[in-house]
């Protein structure tokens, strides 16, 4: 490889930016200038940005080659933290990296869809027929056994074979069987879009993130490790389980791997259309078409031996026109069961004459055909409208948004398209596409809908859920709605939500459709949904550490933001970056948002954004710059009268005074929270007060009023229902409680915030649980639970921001506290 050195020349005032990039090729050619501005070789670059890494303590150091590599056109994808690296480099300074950082989030385009990924803890429904795959089944079933003897090595299974053999089938079967009999007690359901026509396949990494977070691991957690490391955490966390990994629809070796080395004993099951020779399988399963009393044992399962005796000739040329394969066999059978007045000869007559019109190609294409030709109009064009859906599985509403129609004629067509197993049940009242399907339904709709009825079709279902979103945001999060951006109805049925926990669960099950929906509706000419998205989202997504779905959502409203909204897609930027570690660009960004603010004259917001400024000061141990910003957003709160804007900044006030040891103001700016909280009935605002006050009273050593604030904080948090404030409570109470001698009372309080269990967010309550426990085991001389516990407390601080690691292992201010402004 030749290494070439930039030529020389005038070096430019200003540095080449990235503004107006699209492609990873416009990416590459800014990089090439800003390269050539800098003068640096590839060589000094590489060594510079090693140098850097190994300063900042990242382990993963990039190769010259993966340097180079950066500054190539024709590239499909980008390390982006590596391109920042070298900007940062060529640059000088941290200043300015946030832009690239956003350009290289734009350039992926469709790349960012690989990381939108579900991880179900629920398999799909295990009903309709099942034949001639008994002795397979029987190999997978067989792996109970090994997974009994295996240990810490998961078993792994792979089945291989064309579209359309029944691979899914045949796995769904297996997983209800192995978690049944097996003892398999944490099944997972991953579809990986291998070969989606549609959408980019998932990325490990992303799984592995979404795993994660079912372990109980806050996302901002995991933002900082590699895919080796997420790989390791997931098998310490998996470590005595017996975890059952389904892994539908593999493209490759490359997607596998990492997650089967994130597993931890138990059994992984892999279905895929190629090869996977690296894959190390105990058990490797080929399936092919079907032969011919296979095809006939289908008929006979679905239509009952009379009808299939009596034209035994029609079944076995029937299946010879569709290529015996499973999938066709049940969507012919299906129709054959279904249409009165038909005989399987008429069936056969009907896919020759198909066959001979159009020319199809392969069996499938001619079961589809034939099976949509018996559609009733209203189905069919169902059909056509749910292929044009951006989303990987679909609910009624959504239908009925697509199609413009009511509920019991949404939920009739599902159920049609269902009985011709032209749609599949996913769980959950959710119905998705078998993938090719899914490409014979688009060009279905490309060929019979007329593009201005797909175009109506798509801002319907688009409208459908910017509103159904902000419906559910405003139960969810009743204490925004005067700041959350208003939509109209859409003029089509959409869901309701009776509490809070019905909000959250419709939330969860459409994050990633929403966030697809967002960068589908960009491409439609409707900028505005995705701006209007973001907003509404904010307090879903960060809350839940869902930060790099965050910080795409509010990278792509800061390019399509009218003037007035810019402040406000700014300030979600800044608060993703800031959640996933990356303090100085997120200051940036802020610095950003604060002027926007101003310009509009938006004073609450301009306020808020000076509080977040302050708070990340504050983790940096800036304090008296803390302290200057956080006060002057009280005094704008105060003066524009913004109560829910002076409630959180005199919360994060009150963080700053206590860790400044300023202990009679941050008493009374806790109490002054407490009374405001009240006042606008924001109860987690009261929990969030009591604690705090608590924590000072433990700071004086008042250890016994302590216990009684943290004892209220609790109660608050228990009927809130909010597992992450309940761990940080009975950490707090327990700490008061050692120190008042009473270390039993003490042990069993960290104990119960051990048991929590996954959801509880942060990693650091999660030691500092380790830690006392091991304070207690070391007063009682039990040395080797203190070393177990010290160790797992160790491990769980690496997944952490060593800027929010104390002494005392405090909890980080975030979403469960009042320690940024968040809206």
């Amino acid at each position: 490889m030749s290494v070439e050195c930039a030529g020389p020349g005038p070096r430019p005032d200003e540095p080449p930016a990235p503004d107006g990039v699209r492609s990873f090729d416009d990416l590459v050619h800014r990089l090439r200038a800003l390269r050539a501005w800098a003068g640096l070789s590839f060589r000094e670059l590489h060594r510079l940005i090693v140098a850097t890494r190994r300063r900042r303590g990242v382990a993963e150091l990039p190769s010259l080659d993966a340097v180079y590599r950066c500054f190539r056109p024709g590239r499909a994808r980008m390390d982006v933290e590596l391109v920042c690296d070298a900007v940062r480099v060529l640059l000088g300074q941290a200043s300015g990296v946030t832009a690239w950082r956003q350009a290289c989030l734009v350039a992926a385009g469709s790349a960012s869809e690989a990381s939108i990924v579900t991880v179900a803890t629920e398999l799909p429904g295990d009903g309709g027929y099942f034949v001639a795959r008994d002795a397979e089944l029987s190999r997978l079933t067989g792996l109970g056994a090994a997974v009994a003897d295996a240990g810490a090595r998961p078993v792994v299974a792979v089945v291989e074979g064309m579209a359309g053999v029944g691979k899914t089938r045949l796995a769904v079967r297996a997983a209800h069987r192995l978690v049944a009999e097996a003892g398999c007690d944490f099944p997972v359901w991953v579809n990986l879009r291998g070969f989606d026509a549609d959408r980019a396949p998932a990325d490990p990494a992303a799984v592995l993130d979404e795993l994660l977070r079912l372990l109980g691991v806050s996302g901002g957690r995991t933002a900082g490790l590699n895919l080796a490391r997420r790989a390791a955490k997931c098998r310490e966390l998996l470590a005595g389980r017996r975890p059952l990994v389904v892994l539908d629809n593999a493209g490759g070796d490359d997607q596998v791997l990492p997650l089967i080395l994130g597993c931890s004993g138990g059994a992984v099951l892999v279905t895929s259309r190629q090869h996977l020779a690296s894959v190390p399988a105990v058990e490797r399963i080929e399936l092919g078409a079907f032969d011919r009393r296979a095809s006939v044992a289908l008929f006979r399962e679905v239509l009952g031996d009379e009808r299939v005796d009596a034209e035994a000739e029609s079944v076995g040329r029937i299946a010879e026109a569709v290529g015996r394969l499973p999938l066709a066999l049940g969507l012919v059978a299906a129709r054959a069961q279904s249409a009165s007045g038909w005989s399987l000869a008429d069936h056969l007559g009907r896919l020759e004459e198909r066959h001979g019109h159009l020319h199809l190609d392969t069996g499938i294409d001619l079961a589809f055909a034939a099976s949509y030709e018996q559609l009733t109009d209203g189905a069919r064009s169902m059909l056509h409208l749910l292929g044009l859906h951006p989303g990987s599985a679909f609910d009624v509403f959504a239908a009925a948004a697509l199609g413009g129609v009511g509920l019991p004629e949404a939920r009739a067509q599902l159920a049609e398209l269902a009985a011709a197993h032209l749609v599949q049940d996913a769980g959950r009242d959710r119905f998705e596409f078998h993938d090719l399907v899914r490409i014979f339904a688009a060009a279905r709709a490309t060929d019979n809908c007329p593009r201005t009825r797909r175009e109506e079709a798509l801002t319907r279902l688009f409208d459908a859920y910017r509103y159904t979103a902000m419906v559910a945001m405003d139960v969810f999060a009743p204490h925004d709605i005067q700041r959350r951006v208003r939509v109209p109805e859409p003029g089509v049925v959409t869901p309701r939500f009776t509490d809070e926990h019905a909000a959250r669960d419709w939330l969860e099950r459409e994050r990633a459709n929403l966030v697809s929906v967002a960068f589908t509706a960009v491409g439609h000419g409707l900028p505005g949904h995705a701006v209007e998205l973001a907003d509404i989202l904010f307090y879903f997504l960060v809350p839940a550490a869902y930060y790099q779905d965050a910080e795409r959502l509010f990278t792509l409203a800061c390019q399509h933001a009218e003037p007035a909204a810019l402040g406000a897609a700014l300030s979600g930027l800044g608060i993703a970056t800031w959640r996933q570690g990356r303090h100085t660009e997120a200051l940036e960004i802020f610095d950003r948002s604060v002027r926007a603010h101003r310009e509009n004259g938006d004073r609450g917001e301009e306020a808020r954004d000076l509080c977040n400024s302050g708070s990340i000061h504050s983790l940096l141990g800036r304090d008296e710059e803390a302290l200057r910003l956080q006060r002057r957003a009280l005094e704008i709160d105060r003066s524009t009268g913004n109560r829910t804007g002076e409630l959180f900044s005199v919360g994060n006030l009150g963080i700053t005074c206590r860790r400044m040891r300023r202990y009679d103001e941050a008493m009374e700016y806790f109490e002054e929270l407490h009374l405001i909280s009240r006042e606008v009935g924001y109860r987690h605002g009261e929990g969030v007060a009591l604690s705090g006050v608590g924590g000072v009273l433990a700071d004086l050593g008042r250890h016994r009023e302590a216990v009684e604030r943290h004892r209220s904080a609790l109660e608050i948090a228990d009927e809130m229902g909010a597992r992450g404030r309940q761990r940080i409570g009975y950490n707090d109470l327990a700490e008061s409680l050692c120190a008042l001698g009473r270390l039993e009372e003490a042990a069993d309080g960290y104990r119960t915030a051990l048991d929590i269990g996954p959801g509880a967010g942060d990693p650091c309550e999660e030691a500092r649980a380790h830690e006392g426990l091991a304070r207690c085991a070391a007063a009682a001389g039990e040395l080797a639970a203190v070393r177990e516990h010290r160790a797992r407390a160790a491990s769980l601080c690496e997944l952490l921001d060593p800027a929010r690691i104390g002494p005392q292992l405090l909890p980080p201010a975030g979403e469960e506290k009042v320690g940024d402004r968040q809206r």
